[in-house]
């Protein structure tokens, strides 16, 4: 069983700095779990960048002062777009172990494959710096998690797009595709 909170894919990259993903938890946390602050992209993205790891290699990242005074140097914004599959009563499916066990062609298909059935939200990424982004794998593991919860920029949870679910899946697509579409227009946020 994995000790990583969540695996990110990494959905599209529409502008050098922006990076959409989509966030499914693990087993490690509730079947519910989700995340969005600059400090959780923060800490995700500094595994794969060597240049904010270098940055970064002296500072505690559980440190909420520390946030306070240095994330927007680093990250500008997270948007929540979208949670998927909330599960009832925040239990997992009776089928988890099967779903974990299947194997599929890629890393990618996979998790499309789980996220059919399990929990994930999605999140549009702003870095300040676009070479943040470069290095990220496609599909990738993290014990990254949401560190400062007082964020300021955090959006609050009333303003979060409402669950999907498997039955709206064409609904959240398109949804997706015009946030996506805003985005490379220039015009979010």
């Amino acid at each position: 069983m994995s000790t990583s909170t969540f695996v990110i894919t990494v959905i599209d990259r529409p502008k050098p700095n922006w990076s959409i993903w989509r966030v499914r938890n693990t087993t490690a946390g509730g079947a519910n779990d989700f995340v969005n602050t600059r400090s959780f992209v923060l800490d995700a993205i500094s595994t794969y960048s060597s240049e904010l790891a270098e940055k970064l290699k002296e500072v505690d990242l559980t440190s909420e002062s520390w946030y306070e005074k240095n994330v927007e140097k680093y990250i500008e914004y997270v948007t929540f777009f979208a949670e998927v599959n909330e599960q009832p009563n925040d239990i997992w499916p009776n089928n988890l172990d099967e779903l974990m066990s299947t194997e599929y062609q890629s890393e990618k298909e996979r998790e499309s494959e789980l996220c059919k059935t399990l929990h994930h939200v999605y999140l549009a990424i702003e870095c300040t710096n676009p070479s943040y982004l470069d290095k990220l794998p496609e599909v990738f593991e993290t014990m990254a998690f949401d560190w400062w919860e007082e964020d300021p920029a955090r959006e609050p949870i009333s303003y979060c797009v409402s669950s999907f679910n498997t039955n709206n899946l064409g609904e959240l697509k398109e949804e997706l595709s015009e946030f996506i579409e805003l985005i490379k227009d220039s015009k979010y946020p």
